[in-house]
Order: structure tokens, then sequence, then C-alpha cells
């Protein structure tokens, strides 16, 4: 794991991260327009931790002269618990106290208790504060499709409709199906799954790792159920977890099935 600033390259990626990481965020919270203004300001207070290549974390930070400030500390629940958002705050600690920073706050809405646990847990105290804001400027909501958030592109939309067409007894690796939607990473096919609310006709189960395996959620039991779901429909594992893809996989849209 790796933690450098944000690279103009990042952007898709963390645009997604933040969608999965923030899904109750306030529209007008758009991340592409929120990563715009912060590139003009301060923008070496922006890092991201990297895991193979691929963003898996980031923070925004920045210093007016008398406190600091961090937001959107962010990791990919596939990659949680594993020390990497105490990582980037200390990353963000380290390069405001380069420049003279004294002390850093942050804001946590109250009903989020596993966060205000995360801060209490770097030293982080709960002080007797109200917190106040204003607006300068007409917030801009961006335009909301089928009564759901609002998106920059539709790419979740297209990976959706792929997926849909991945028939029952067959799978597909997240590579594949970035392959056939275009303009996309396996990694953000994988915040795509994420995002499929309860109830959803969405096959998310059929779609697993170019091993041939179930990627493990930390702290969460999904991979059993998803194994649960596709054995249900025929396909077999062996003994390590493992689906023969060569038996298994899905041809593709438009593909006749072998």
């Amino acid at each position: 794991m790796e933690i450098r600033p944000y690279r103009d390259e990042d952007l898709p990626a963390v645009v997604e991260l933040w969608r999965v990481a923030f899904p109750d965020g306030p529209p007008w919270n758009e991340p592409a327009a929120d990563i715009a203004r912060k590139l003009e300001v301060q923008r070496e207070f922006f890092v991201g931790a990297t895991d193979g290549g691929e963003i898996v974390g980031t923070a925004v930070a920045g210093y007016d002269g008398h406190r600091g400030w961090v937001y959107y500390v962010a990791v990919d629940p596939g990659h949680r618990r594993r020390g990497i958002g105490a990582a980037l705050m200390r990353r963000v600690e380290r390069d405001l106290a380069g420049v003279g920073c004294p002390k850093l706050n942050l804001q946590v809405r109250g009903a989020n208790r596993d966060a205000v646990r995360f801060y209490e847990s770097l030293g982080y105290v709960a002080e007797d504060r109200v917190s106040m804001g204003r607006r300068l400027e007409e917030p801009k909501i961006p335009e909301r499709s089928h009564g759901g958030p609002a998106r920059s592109t539709g790419i979740h939309e297209r990976i959706h409709r792929i997926v849909r067409l991945i028939p029952s007894g067959r799978v597909a690796t997240y590579g594949q199906i970035a392959a056939f939607a275009g303009g996309c990473t396996p990694r953000m096919v994988g915040y795509a799954m994420a995002s499929i609310p309860p109830g959803s006709d969405v096959p998310w189960h059929r779609v697993i790792n170019s091993k041939g395996t179930i990627s493990l959620r930390s702290g969460s039991d999904g991979h059993e159920v998803q194994r649960g779901m596709l054995a249900s429909e025929g396909v077999a594992f062996d003994e390590r977890g493992r689906v023969d893809l060569e038996r298994f996989a899905w041809s593709g849209p438009g593909l006749k099935q072998g």
C-alpha cells in the first residue's frame, strides 16, 4: 500500500470510491465538482492510498493559517480494517504539521458511531462546539435519474445493464464486465456491484474475480451469501472455493454460450 498525492488520472476511481463510501451525501456534494474545486486550492493536501496501483482510499485536507481541516477520508469497503484510514490520517497530520498547522479539526455526523470510534482511536476528542454553516452560493444540484443519486456519468447503469444479461448458471469476472462496458476498470465494476440496492433485479452475485473465487468483504458474510446463490443456480466450487471458469464463464452479450 502506498500513499501519494492525487493525480489527474485518479478522477474516475476517486469519484466511484466517494459514491460508495458516502452514499447518503447531499446532492450538491457532487464528487467530480468537489475534486475540481480542491485542485484549485492547496492541491498538495489531496492524497490517495493505492494498492497494486489502484485507488483504495483518499483524504482531502487544508490549512487556513489558523486551523487545519480534513474531509473525504474514505476507504474502499474491500480494504477496510487494514490500517489504511489511519495511515491516511497520519499522512495528513504530517503534511499539515510541516506547514506550521497547530491543530487539525474534522466533522463527523452524530449518527456515524463507527467513524467517531475510528477518530477516537487516533486521539481525536469531541469538543463542545456547535457546527454552523452558511452557503455562499446557490447549491448546484445535478439532475437525478430514476429517483436515485446523481451521477456524473452513466457508467453504473451501463455496467448494471450488462450484468443483467448474465444467465443463471454462469459467471463473469470484474475484468470481463469492464471490457464489455468500456471506459471503466474492474474496480469500478466492483463499486457498481456494491451500489446495487436490496431487491434489485441486477444479478450481482454472478460477478466474481479473475481467479474464479468470490472476493471477500471485510466484516461481512456477503461472500457466503453469494456462494449460496451461485450454488443454487448450479455453479460448482472446488475444494479451494474456485469456480471453473472454462466451464461456467459467460461468453458475453450477443455471443453463443458454449
